[in-house]
Parts: C-alpha cells; structure tokens; sequence
C-alpha cells in the first residue's frame, strides 16, 4: 500500500485535515476536512485550552476516517511559525596576540552570543521555560574593536560578535503533542509552518533569489526569507486578518462574525448584504468598505514591511503573499509601496503553486492551502524536524532534530557555557609608568576537553543519537601581578662625595603619588613615577639642603649651576652663600660690635664678630676673594685643600683672632 499521510494544520481560526497518497515524485489528495474552533481556545497560534483544540482535531481525525476507511493513528503537524522567538545574542572573548584566530574558537564565540540571546529571552519572557534554537545568523564581528568580516587567521587582543538566534519554545512543541494524544494520534513528524509553506511555494531552484514569504493568518503574519539557496530568517508580526475584521466591525458596525464573513466576500463581490449591530438590514459596495478600512491596511503593510527588512537588511526582489488574509482587496499594493516594488512583484499565490501535489479539494482552496500541503510535503519528504536524545556527562539532552547536529549544538543544548571549554585568560594590569601605559598579560586559559564516546573531539563533529559527551571543564588563568621591579627599567645608585662624605643616592618609587618599595605589589591602574637625582638642585633636595638658602657649589673643583648634571663617581662641594652686608652696614656692624681679623692666602680680612657664638671657616668664606685662589684651573682629579696656622682644616673649623688660613686646589 502507498504511504498514507494525514497533515493537520492546526490553526487560530481553524483546524484543517488531509490525507495525501506518496507516489514516486509526486503527492496526490485522498481527502480533506476543515472545522472552525468552537470557542476562542487559540491565540495567536498558541494553544491555550488543550480539550477544546483536542475536540476539533478528533472531530477532524473522525471524519477522515469514514471518508478513507481506515483509522488514523499518527499526524504529521506544525509549529506555528509566530512562536518562534528571536533575540540577538553578543559575546567578546579576550585572547592570545602571539597566536593567529581559529575557527573552533570562533564557533566557540558565536555558540556563547547564542546563549546569550537566550539567556536575555529568557529574561524577557520573564517566565522559566526550554528553548530550541532553531538557527541563528553572524550580524558582525570585531576585533580588537574595530569590525572585521572574517577574524579567523587574525591576531589581536580581543573578538567579540552579535547573532541573531531564533528559538522555538518547547511549550509549543508541549502543547501540540498533548492535544494530539488526547485526540487518541501520536506525533509522526513535526515541522514550523513558515518552513512547511515555503517548501511548496518556494521550491529550491527559486532560492537563489532574494524573496519574502508571508504567510498572513488570523492572529498573526509570518515571514520567511530566501537568498543564496537558502532560507536566510523568519520573523512574526503579531497583526493580520483579524485586526481587518475589526476594522470592518467597528466601519460597519457589526459582530465579528459578521465581519469576517464580510472580509471574505469582499474579494468576489461588488455589494455585500449584512445585518448591523442593531439589526437594520443594510447594502455596501465593497469598494467603499475597502475604502473605510484603508488606514488598517497600511498599518498592516507597514508592520510586514518593515519587519521584512529588518531580517533582510533591504527590500527583497519579490513578496510571495499566502494565507487567508492575503486575499484582502488592496494589502498586496500597499506592501508593494512600502517595501518600494512594483506591484506585480507582491503577488498572491494559491493551490496552483504546490505544482507537486495532485488533485484538488474545494475545502482547501486558495492561499490557505499552502501550509496544510506544505505539512504533507515535508513530511512525505522527511525534510521534518523530530526529537532524539545525546548524553552530556551522563545527563539525557532532548535535541531539535533541525539540521545536522554538531558538538557546538548539543553543549548549546545542555547549556554548557564555552567558557567551560576555553577558560578565561587571567585578568591583565594596565600600569602607567612615569606616563606611559604598559600592560601586564594574565596567564592564559587551560583548555577543558570534550570527549566524544571516549574519544577528544572538536565543536564541528557531527554527532549521532545514542552518542555520549563528557566535558572536562577548563581552568581559568591566574590574573596577572607585577612589582615595581617588573614594570621599571634597572635604576642603578649613584655614589658621590658631597663636601668630603661619601652618598649613595638611591632610587625612589612612587605608586598614585605615595613612595613605596621597589617590592610593592601593583593594583590595576596603578600610577608608577621612578626618580633618582640627576641635577645638582635634585641632588641638593635628596639630601634635605635648605631650599630657601642660597649655594655655590663646585662640582669635580668646578663652579656650577644648579642644573648641572651628577654622574656616579662625582664630587660636589656645597657652600652655604650668606648676604653680603652693603659698606653702610658692614661699618655700622664694625663700630657696634668687636672684629675679627685674620689673614686668607696671605690677605688680612676682617669681618664682624659673633658674640656668643663660635666663628667656623663656612661663615668668614664671604669675607675672602676666592680669585687669590693658587691653581685656579684645577684638573678632573684635584681637591680642595685647607689649611689653618700650618694643620689641615675644613670648613666648620673654627676661626680665631689673627688666624692663618691656606685654601687652594692639590
């Protein structure tokens, strides 16, 4: 016996039956039935009471029975295209800059900004729940901030991505297998209805081509697109039929069913007869109810329109238009404006598309046609989705049977986070030292294994029902730690001789304006400032010279400013320049109080005395004329040498009466 195939559509408005006989390339009708819901017991294409949609889909299972002759135990079924949820997903990744990118470490990103979109989902939903991703399309990615087309072969510090990710809620898939079962059916294959219809209006050889298909129902209008051969993305707007039918109650003033009956004839009759809400029996051209219910209509094809470019990034070559409420007078031509087409490229398409199926029905006529066909066809085709089942670490996952399954898909599925297989790099150190930037690298990730029945595997193998992954999660990077020794070139002491002593000028380190030692470990962002004395007046501030007093200094037996530079090995000599008093006061001192006198290289000077305190040679070294120096160009390897009344002195020793003092360069 030929396979049998009984496909049901499972609507918001109504549930539509057929059987459909395979033959070799082709499909041929053995019978059909539709029922219209009792109650409003579906919205938007959810279920939301599961007896009532069960009653209808018995109702529907029954009378195929007596037409065919035999009982129905299995259906092949749909989910509604307008459940899919879709949200965009974005990961970033640090990396490795000495090695190039891989493409396991870019699947690895892209399947991370997947669980991200699902995790913002879930969010959103603000309700627990299972998700199936569906698929999920590359928006873009960076490197090191800056877009890039393909990073895989890079280098740089950092990737990151944004997908777009559709998902199937499981509730969905729930729901319809429990009204199957209490209508005494099992679930013989299970497809998305935007994929059902464009199996059969779209078939593979249309493809290349850019097209839109929307399938315009009661609640809501699902969209699907191809390009390149494939179906690129779907979207849902949550407006159609019904929002007309509204329109035309509130136009006319009727009850819904009034209207919906109205909507259907508008596209076959001039005049419509109806009852209003007050029961005045009244005739309408159908032109002017057209004309009334414009302004829903181009809402309508705004929000298709806009949607449609969203997923597509522009205005696709054609719309391909199906569904019931496509047959709405004036809808095509207004999607055609807004998506700025000719309007021969928005056409309806009926029956006479699916060009592989054969026979007809007058139940199932017309663009609303297509998804219970399409349903038939992919199932006779296997192109259906189904359920199977992998272990991970020995938990059963429950898989979307939607595309040939890789690891990346499976550990999505289970929920195993990528971080879990690359680990995160330690955290880095941003230093900032004596004004310019450095960075410390933190020690990089051990990579986790996954490990495929027994075997090490990467996130491309295709994986099989039965099969078993085990996971060995990855250890992250310590974070990075540094000193001050780490991040400041090797500062070496100096050692000098300042006034006869020997100093060792040593470095010092200084973190956010706070001296330290070169031992102090580094916080991130740390400002580091080194400094060891260069000049002279550094050399003079290292050592704690009074800043407000004036100096002569002699560096190596040379005068000097106070800008010169110190290298090791250097000689300074310091002298403390007091003020000179001016004649008036030196005489005016000389007449007050007792003077000294005493003879400098042979020069007698005189100068004010101290009383109560001891003269030392610093303070009379004003008083002398250092031009009566002998030697007064001394080499790199002279000394200053003192001497007084014949023994060698220095500069704090003391002075008396009618000293002798010697001072000039050996």
């Amino acid at each position: 016996m030929p396979e049998q195939i009984f496909a049901l559509d499972v609507g918001t408005r109504t549930v539509v039956g057929i059987i459909v006989e395979k033959q070799e390339n082709t499909f041929k009708i053995k019978a059909s039935a539709v029922k219209e819901h009792e109650e409003r017991s579906m919205f938007d294409g959810q279920i939301h009471d599961i007896p009532q949609v069960s009653r209808v889909v018995q109702h529907i299972k029954e009378k195929l029975e007596k037409k065919i002759g035999y009982e129905l135990t299995e259906a092949s079924v749909a989910a509604a295209g307008r459940s899919l949820k879709t949200a965009f997903g974005h990961a970033k990744k640090d990396i490795n800059l000495l090695q190039a990118i891989t493409g396991e470490q870019i699947l690895a990103l892209e399947i991370e900004a997947v669980q991200s979109a699902q995790y913002s989902l879930l969010e959103l939903e603000k309700k627990p729940g299972e998700y199936h991703c569906v698929g999920y399309s590359v928006r873009k990615y960076w490197l090191d901030g800056s877009t890039i087309g393909n990073p895989v072969g890079q280098y740089g510090n950092h990737i990151e991505t944004e997908v777009i990710a559709t998902f199937l809620p499981r509730s969905v898939v729930d729901s319809l297998d429990a009204v199957l079962k209490k209508a005494g059916l099992k679930m013989a294959s299970l497809t998305l209805e935007p994929i059902a219809a464009i199996q059969v209006a779209i078939p593979p050889s249309m493809r290349q081509l850019n097209l839109a298909l929307v399938d315009i129902g009661a609640g809501t209008s699902d969209i699907a697109i191809t390009s390149d051969g494939s179906i690129t993305g779907y979207e849902m707007v949550s407006s159609a039929g019904d929002k007309v039918t509204e329109a035309i109650c509130q136009f006319l003033l009727v009850d819904f069913p009034t209207g919906e009956r109205i909507k259907k004839e508008l596209a076959d009759k001039k005049q419509i007869s109806y009852r209003d809400a007050v029961g005045v029996e009244k005739k309408v051209d159908s032109e002017k109810v057209i004309a009334g219910i414009e302004g829903t209509l181009k809402e309508l094809a705004y929000k298709i329109s806009k949607k449609i470019q969203k997923i597509n990034g522009s205005s696709p070559q054609a719309v391909i238009c199906i569904g019931g409420g496509s047959l709405t007078p004036g809808l095509t031509f207004h999607i055609a404006q807004e998506l700025n087409l000719p309007p021969e490229r928005v056409a309806v398409r009926g029956r006479d598309v699916v060009t592989q199926v054969k026979g007809s029905t007058k139940k199932i006529s017309g663009p609303q046609s297509i998804t219970p066909l399409g349903i038939a066809v992919t199932s006779g085709n296997k192109e259906t989705m189904g359920f199977w089942t992998v272990h991970v670490n020995n938990r059963a996952v429950r898989l979307l049977n939607v595309k040939k399954t890789t690891v990346a898909d499976v550990l999505l599925a289970a929920g195993v986070s990528m971080r879990n297989i690359f680990g995160k790099p330690g955290k880095a150190l941003s230093i900032e030292v004596n004004g310019k930037v450095t960075f410390i690298k933190g020690e990089a990730a051990r990579p986790g294994r996954v490990l495929l029945n027994g075997e090490e595997v990467d996130l491309e193998v295709v994986v099989a029902p039965g099969d078993r992954l085990e996971v060995v999660a990855a250890c992250d990077g310590a974070n990075a730690t540094a000193t001050i020794a780490d991040v400041v070139p090797e500062i070496h002491p100096k050692r000098i001789e300042v006034n006869g002593k020997k100093v060792f000028l040593q470095p010092e380190y200084f973190v956010n304006g706070k001296l330290v030692h070169p031992t102090e470990k580094l916080e991130d962002n740390s400002k580091v400032n080194c400094w060891i004395p260069e000049t002279v007046r550094e050399v003079l501030h290292y050592l704690n010279y009074n800043c407000e007093k004036k100096y002569d200094v002699l560096l190596n037996n040379a005068t000097v400013e106070l800008d010169a530079v110190v290298h090791d090995g250097d000689e300074l000599t310091v002298i403390e320049r007091t003020s000179k008093e001016t004649t008036e006061e030196k005489g005016d001192s000389l007449s007050r109080g007792k003077t000294i006198m005493f003879f400098f290289n042979g020069q007698e000077i005189k100068m004010p005395g101290k009383p109560g305190k001891e003269i030392i040679l610093a303070d009379v070294l004003n008083y002398m004329d250092f031009n009566n120096l002998q030697n007064k160009n001394p080499s790199r390897f002279s000394k200053l040498y003192i001497e007084i009344n014949g023994k060698e002195g220095a500069f704090t020793s003391q002075i008396c009466e009618g000293d002798t003092i010697l001072v000039e360069w050996r």
